[in-house]
């Protein structure tokens, strides 16, 4: 059985903030990448997998399969037993990583529905608001946010835990 226990949003994928920061904070031990562009790219995917810590599994997987890992998560109860009696499988606390909002939403629409979305890194060059020293919204993603708040979806635009919880409300 498993859980997700952090939902981001970060450009870089898997850095410095999210390893030292967000995996010991969430006692995260999978971290799963759900990136259609990512995913196509070896040489990056590589990268991104090597850099985890010892006990943490990175997996780098296009949307469709990121859902599917996704809804796997809930096994039955009897697989849990029987995966535990054979010692092959401890509790999965995953922190799912987006590399935009757009990947985010169309997750959200396909009924992956989170509850909070972390927002560490999002750097635009066309961006019309800068929401903190690292993230830097276009028109685009505001629209995306102010939609994923109507559907209840409470937004965090912190880069690492420690951090003071920031952002209530996108439209002010």
């Amino acid at each position: 059985m498993g859980r997700v226990v952090l939902v981001r949003v970060d450009d870089r994928f898997v850095h410095g903030q999210v390893l030292e920061g967000w995996v010991p904070y969430t006692r995260a031990n999978a971290i799963l990448i759900i990136s259609d562009e990512l995913s196509r790219d070896e040489y990056r995917k590589r990268a991104m997998t090597l850099s985890a810590p010892q006990g943490v599994e990175v997996l780098v997987k296009d949307t469709v399969h990121g859902l599917e890992y996704l809804k796997g998560l809930n096994e039955t109860k009897e697989s849990y037993r029987l995966m535990r009696r054979l010692r092959l499988h401890r509790e999965r606390r995953v922190l799912v990583i987006f590399g935009d909002l757009k990947d985010a939403l169309s997750a959200y629409h396909r009924g992956f529905h989170f509850e909070s979305l972390n927002i560490g890194n999002l750097h635009h060059p066309d961006y019309t608001k800068a929401l903190s020293k690292s993230v830097f919204l276009n028109e685009e993603d505001l629209r995306i946010l102010a939609e994923l708040e109507e559907e209840g979806v409470a937004i965090d635009v912190r880069a690492v835990p420690v951090h003071k919880k920031g952002l209530r409300g996108v439209r002010r």
